[in-house]
């Protein structure tokens, strides 16, 4: 029998994934706040900028089951720790772009990339195989909150630092805070095992056969009829600032 894990190490896992989605998500939805910095520093408009981060809402979404898939077999560790080097790469090599492909790499896949190896589908399924089964449910609500408190304390740190140091600085900055999530995972991945069991209890099928089981749901293959808004919405959403929709001149933080 399975040993249950005591509550102050339950607490360690929860505060540790929340933590990392924190600044996962935090960094990621405060890329909006650079977009009038980039496009006065570059030259390049809001066109290529906005393409960029709608790439990136596809690439942030399509890498997650690949990443979670990685995981189950070679434990969340080495995803998160990946992906915190991808993230943070991305936003310090946006400091220097000069061309629309260089954006579309840094901000479109590298930075998007990182954030979803972080991600909330990734950190559930590392935290609830060192949960009870009691827990698991009041965890998914703990650590998504993690995810909310990083966009309300990134946003306006963000702002601050760009204010005060300019828009390189604070990209800059917040690179260097995303390799805070390597020692969380160290904390959150200590008691995980990869190619353990899913959340369920049930040991966890193939990456194909779930794809499989997924493409032959009628309710799943509706969800793609509507997923692409989020990567239509945050196109247009970049282009309102530049039509004077927000009178406060506030670039818009990342919706999605």
């Amino acid at each position: 029998m399975e040993a249950k894990p005591k509550a102050a190490s339950a607490w360690l896992v929860m505060l540790s994934a929340a933590a990392i989605l924190m600044i996962t998500m935090g960094a990621r939805q405060s890329t909006g706040l650079f977009i009038a910095p980039i496009d006065e520093s570059t030259g390049l408009g809001i066109v290529s900028i906005s393409l960029a981060l709608a790439v990136g809402q596809f690439v942030w979404g399509l890498v997650q089951p690949i990443f979670g898939a990685i995981a189950d077999k070679k434990g969340s560790f080495h995803v998160i720790v990946f992906g915190a080097f991808l993230l943070a790469s991305g936003l310090a090599l946006t400091t220097l772009v000069q061309s629309e492909w260089s954006l579309m790499l840094t901000l479109g896949v590298l930075t998007a990339a990182g954030a979803g190896a972080g991600s909330f589908s990734v950190l559930i399924g590392s935290s609830a195989q060192q949960l009870d089964p009691k827990r698991r449910a009041f965890a998914g609500g703990f650590i998504n909150a993690g995810g909310s408190f990083g966009q309300f304390l990134f946003a306006p740190l963000s702002q601050a630092i760009i204010s005060a140091f300019g828009w390189v600085a604070a990209m800059a900055t917040m690179a260097a805070t995303t390799l805070l999530t390597i020692p969380l995972a160290v904390l959150l991945c200590r008691g995980a095992s990869p190619n353990k069991t899913g959340a369920s209890g049930q040991v966890s099928e193939g990456l194909f056969y779930q794809v499989r089981q997924a493409m032959g749901n009628t309710s799943y293959l509706c969800l793609h009829g509507v997923s692409r808004g989020g990567v239509k919405g945050t196109g247009l959403l970049t282009h309102f600032r530049q039509s004077y929709l927000c009178p406060a001149n506030n670039a818009p933080v990342n919706p999605c």
